[in-house]
């Protein structure tokens, strides 16, 4: 046998202890992982609350909540991937810019 049970045991509990510690930073990080997914313009911002005052519950559902609350920065779309140019009035992030309108 190339191992005894209890190193076995050991391993499993070594593998269960760290993807304990994985998940447990992955839901500590989750307002920051959401505002850089979402493309936020604040991303940096929201990090740093989140790392400094997350450890709070407070802090962490501020960061949470700041995440979701802000809008995706949005930029004038070059064209759709395809080579053809997409009308001036959509963005990357799909909204329309508001038309404008000129007196004369």
């Amino acid at each position: 046998m190339l191992f005894t049970g209890e190193e076995v045991e050991s391993g499993i509990r070594s593998f269960a202890l760290g993807a304990l510690y994985f998940f447990a930073a992955a839901i500590y990080l989750l307002p920051t992982i959401v505002a850089f997914q979402r493309k936020v313009e604040r991303v940096a911002a929201i990090g740093a609350l989140n790392l400094l005052v997350g450890w709070t519950f407070l802090g962490w559902v501020a960061a949470f909540v700041w995440a979701l609350a802000e809008r995706p920065r949005c930029r004038k779309a070059s064209n759709n991937g395809f080579g053809r140019p997409l009308s001036p009035r959509v963005t990357e992030c799909g909204a329309a810019l508001p038309l404008l309108k000129y007196r004369n």
